[in-house]
């Protein structure tokens, strides 16, 4: 094999018996089955639509496996009642699955899971998906997200001519993440993914209901150990992980999460609730956690 071009950092430590490696992340983008959508100057390409059957929704589903998607998605909708994703899955209950697959050059997010149940993502490699790469949004329970990939998440706005001299106020609001989660309201399996260079938050997510429940005074901690196989990490992102106004009611729980060499923060939490966080790993950050209660309102401030 020829000699690396540039350099990269790779390096193992041991904390408390725990072991963690720190190194370039490696994936392979190349599959025999691709679906190829045409990469025009507007950035509209094809997208697959997995939609519910008002006759027989329980039919509704799809299995996708060990498949290449390049420049898929339609640039701009990034609205959720009108998923113009890469592939979408919008109302379904019955098993779906998307294993093994890749996507590249997407114009928008590249995997969608929209008021859907039972929807396993796993152990795919998402390259250069302009916007949040993989979003889960609304109802749905026993989704799983494990084991993906997700390399140089895009801002939408940098993305458009002229983007790189837009006013900086322009993007409030505007982050592009590589794994959203805040708008899920259902508990869903998250482990081992890994997300590596994004223009705006590596995972962005409203917390778990805390160990002593959601409307818990005291969310006491439960002493979690950190497991590394189970690890999610986010590291080289603006924020590397973040919750940002939407949070659990009462009290959010943050656990199982490695955020290392991010350009701000490591975990940047702005909430009106309560927050533990706990099992995490946290380094070369400039800084490492900070957290930013925002309720209840004063009537007065001075």
């Amino acid at each position: 094999a020829a000699p690396l071009k540039h350099f990269h950092d790779a390096s193992a430590s041991s904390y408390d018996g725990i072991g963690f490696t720190v190194s370039a992340e490696v994936g392979l983008l190349n599959r025999n089955i691709k679906f190829v959508a045409q990469n025009n100057a507007e950035k509209f390409g094809a997208r697959l639509l997995v939609n519910k059957n008002e006759n027989n929704a329980a039919r509704t589903k799809a299995i996708l496996s060990n498949v290449e998607f390049i420049n898929f998605g339609q640039f701009g909708y990034t609205d959720t009642p009108d998923p113009r994703y890469a592939v979408a899955f919008y109302g379904t209950t019955e098993v779906s699955k998307v294993t093994n697959c890749a996507f590249r050059d997407s114009f928008v997010t590249a995997i969608g899971v929209i008021n859907s149940f039972n929807v396993v993502v796993e152990n795919n490699v998402l390259l250069r998906t302009i916007n949040d790469a993989i979003r889960v949004a609304g109802a749905g329970q026993g989704n799983i997200l494990s084991g993906n990939l997700i390399v140089n998440t895009l801002n939408g706005l940098l993305a458009t001519e002229g983007g790189e001299d837009l006013d900086g106020t322009r993007f409030e609001g505007a982050y592009a993440s590589g794994i959203r989660l805040d708008e899920a309201l259902d508990p869903l399996v998250f482990e081992s993914n890994r997300v590596a260079g994004v223009e705006g938050f590596g995972i962005r997510l409203r917390g778990d209901v805390c160990p002593d429940g959601e409307t818990s005074d005291t969310c006491p901690s439960t002493n979690t150990t950190i497991d590394a196989a189970r690890l999610n990490h986010a590291h080289g992102a603006h924020n590397g992980v973040v919750i940002w106004l939407e949070a659990r009611p009462e009290c959010a729980y943050v656990s199982n999460i490695a955020s290392y060499r991010n350009y701000d923060y490591g975990f940047y939490l702005q909430s009106p609730a309560s927050l533990i966080i706990e099992g995490v790993i946290t380094f070369d950050n400039p800084i490492g956690i900070l957290p930013i209660i925002i309720d209840p309102v004063p009537t007065s401030h001075k």
